[in-house]
């Protein structure tokens, strides 16, 4: 659910537009790899430009982080994600280790590809919030023709499996289970048995998002609509039905929520990311305000091809973070997006031919532009 969008009469003070400095994050995104064991079709990992090469995070860049805790004091959560596979990460558990020593709830983004008992075990000991699971199918050959990979869905929902077991076994009642999908013509028909999955291996969610297509392949697989549509809408709510289901982790008794996209453009739009005072932090140390603009690459809106490049207001071996989220440049970008102060690209009629869209800008004069992102839509999304 999107929240109020701020206005410029917010920020008048006396006649003039004030906006104050504030080391404010409440969340932050760190990722541990740039590296993954699967090789997911609609993944941005295969279409970075350039290549990025597949690494872990440093302890270097790790400890950068960590040592700038103790002066953001509206934190609330790190999770562990990006677009690598974190438990990869040789050290994966020691870092959140020494994040929940901090005193900050950890949640964390995983393929469950490497959720062993061990690990499972450790999860659950450490107190992590929350777990999300990549699941785009419960059919075996639809799920390996997706993730690149044969044999892998049993090896997933056992990882699942196996934190719940651990929870019950340690009387836990976290981390919470959830499950994360992602929506395209290539998996739409399975997506009901998705709810079932969720349901045995003790999910308490299941988050539904709309894929952003990275190739001009995949551009004819989205199921969402834009603006000039006139056919039938397609609606998410059909393939999952909004039912819930009883979630039944630790000494309470909840309920499991099917949480859907939008599934059409609108008018109203307002980003995730900052309006969350994210800063999504990439395995090399580099700040940027959200995932979108984590790495330069090639992506399809409605068939349109665009370039968007990385863009990056530090990086944390050279300055502390604090520091780089209360810099000029990045309080005024921030500000920027949560006036939502870009011209609607997806609604003009000219947005095919536009020389400024098809590389992310604007004909305001913007270097970056958030005029048509499909996550300040809500139609993509994550957890």
């Amino acid at each position: 659910m999107h929240s109020r969008q701020m206005t410029i009469s917010d920020l008048v003070r006396d006649g003039v537009v004030t906006v104050r400095a504030r080391p404010d994050i409440r969340r932050i995104c760190l990722e541990l790899s740039t590296a993954c064991n699967l090789n997911c079709a609609m993944c941005i990992r295969s279409h970075w430009l350039p290549p990025v090469d597949r690494g872990h995070m440093s302890e270097e860049v790790f400890s950068a982080v960590a040592g700038s805790i103790d002066r953001l004091p509206s934190l609330q959560e790190v999770h562990l994600g990006g677009f690598g596979e974190p438990l990869l990460h040789p050290r994966a558990l020691d870092f959140i280790d020494r994040l929940r020593c901090k005193g900050v709830e950890v949640s964390l983004s995983t393929n469950g590809t490497q959720i062993d008992e061990p690990t499972a075990r450790a999860l659950v000991k450490l107190g992590v919030l929350r777990v999300v699971v990549s699941v785009d199918s419960a059919k075996p050959e639809e799920f390996s023709q997706i993730r690149g990979q044969t044999g892998k869905l049993p090896r997933v929902l056992q990882g699942l499996f196996r934190i719940r077991d651990a929870k019950r076994a340690q009387r836990a009642g976290r981390p919470r289970l959830g499950i994360q999908t992602v929506l395209s013509r290539a998996n739409a028909s399975a997506k009901g048995a998705l709810v079932q999955a969720a349901r045995r291996v003790g999910a308490s969610s299941l988050l539904v998002s709309h894929m952003l297509p990275y190739t001009c392949d995949m551009k004819d697989q989205i199921l969402y609509t834009g603006p000039r549509h006139t056919g039938c809408q397609f609606s998410s709510a059909s393939l999952f039905g909004g039912s819930g289901w009883p979630d039944e982790g630790g000494d309470w008794l909840g309920w499991g929520i099917v949480d859907l996209p939008r599934d059409r453009w609108r008018t109203d739009r307002s980003c995730p990311f900052v309006g969350g005072k994210w800063a999504a932090i990439s395995a090399e140390g580099e700040v940027s305000p959200c995932y979108a603009l984590m790495y330069t690459h090639s992506e399809y809106i409605f068939g349109r091809h665009k370039r968007v490049e990385r863009l990056s207001f530090g990086n944390v071996l050279q300055d502390p973070l604090d520091s780089i989220w209360t810099s000029e440049e990045f309080v005024k970008f921030r500000t920027r997006v949560e006036l939502f102060d870009f011209p609607a690209c997806v609604d003009c009629e000219l947005c095919d031919s536009c020389d400024f869209a098809a590389f992310n800008q604007n004909c305001w004069g913007d270097e970056v532009s958030c005029g048509d992102c499909l996550w300040a839509q809500g139609i993509i999304r994550c957890p």
